[in-house]
Parts: C-alpha cells; structure tokens; sequence
C-alpha cells in the first residue's frame, strides 16, 4: 500500500479514458500532494511498513502533471524539487543504465492484517 495509491490509480484512469472524476476531487488531489512534499523534494510513504519514496513521488508527481495547473507557483517548484529529489537518487549500472534502487516489496500480508 502507498499513501499515494489513489491519487496515481485516479490520474491514470483518467489517462485511459475515465470522464466522471469531478474537478472538486481533482483539486482535492492537487492539495493532498502538495501538502505532503518532503524538504528534500521527495514524497514519503507515511504509516506504512515501507518508505518506499522514490515510487511515492512517482506516483505524487503522476497526479500532480495530471490536475495540477503547471502555471502555478506552488505545482511548478513542487514538480521540480520532485524531479532533482528523483535525479539525486538515480544509479548508474556497470553497464551503464540508469535505474533506481528498489524500495517496493509487496505482500499481501499487510491487505490480510488491516482486514
């Protein structure tokens, strides 16, 4: 589970198609995120077993360039102080491609233990 889970699943619906997301909820969306920005640009995981914050400012900034209005102060600094956390936590491999270390694990015993 990620603290962030709905905002990404709503902002890809929308991508795919899906037309009944009322701009009341978008704006709602928009506030949720910028109100959780880290200092150091990144989105945290709150009160869950992992941190996982490079997938949570994925999924925070996925929202964000989707009902965000980029002419706006608050979403174009949040957007890249996201972007240079996210540049600062990229690898380089040996054979020289870059990635993101890994901070997601999944396992369903977390769903079974908050049923």
């Amino acid at each position: 589970p990620n603290t962030y889970n709905l905002a990404y699943a709503v902002a890809e619906a929308e991508k795919a198609g899906e037309t009944c997301i009322a701009d009341q909820n978008k704006k709602r969306i928009v506030e949720f995120v910028l109100g959780h920005q880290s200092a150091d640009g990144a989105w945290n995981n709150v009160d869950n077993i992992w941190m996982d914050r490079v997938q949570s400012t994925v999924f925070a900034m996925t929202a964000l360039l989707r009902y965000g209005d980029k002419s706006e102060y608050r979403v174009r600094s949040s957007l890249r102080f996201g972007t240079a956390y996210l540049i600062r936590q990229m690898r380089r491999s040996s054979q020289g491609h870059y990635h993101w270390n890994g901070e997601v694990f999944f396992t369903a015993t977390a769903i079974a233990r908050s049923l």
